[in-house]
């Protein structure tokens, strides 16, 4: 999954969670203003004075972001590596 080109509101939508990931790095997240710009075109509107200020390091968010995802989603059970199928073969007592 290439983070960067996600729109935020489709990350919210798949990954609800996300917004806790802003919320604890204080990364402003109004759901009307930023909802249909991508996370790169999101770290875009941070001005160079800002991201010093904030210590905003863009690369180290979006691998932190996939990171985050990922041990959310094994800690919800929602890998991809779940039992989909199972078959029951006959046996003897």
């Amino acid at each position: 999954m290439e983070i960067k080109t996600r729109r935020i509101d489709d990350l919210l939508g798949e990954f609800p969670f996300v917004a806790a990931y802003f919320n604890d790095n204080n990364l402003p997240l109004e759901e009307t203003a930023h909802s249909e710009l991508t996370l790169e075109e999101y770290f875009a509107r941070f001005d160079e004075e800002e991201l010093e200020d904030k210590a905003i390091d863009i690369d180290l968010h979006y691998r932190q972001i996939g990171e985050f995802i990922k041990q959310m989603n094994a800690f919800l059970g929602r890998e991809e590596d779940k039992v989909k199928t199972v078959t029951i073969l006959p046996g003897t007592d």
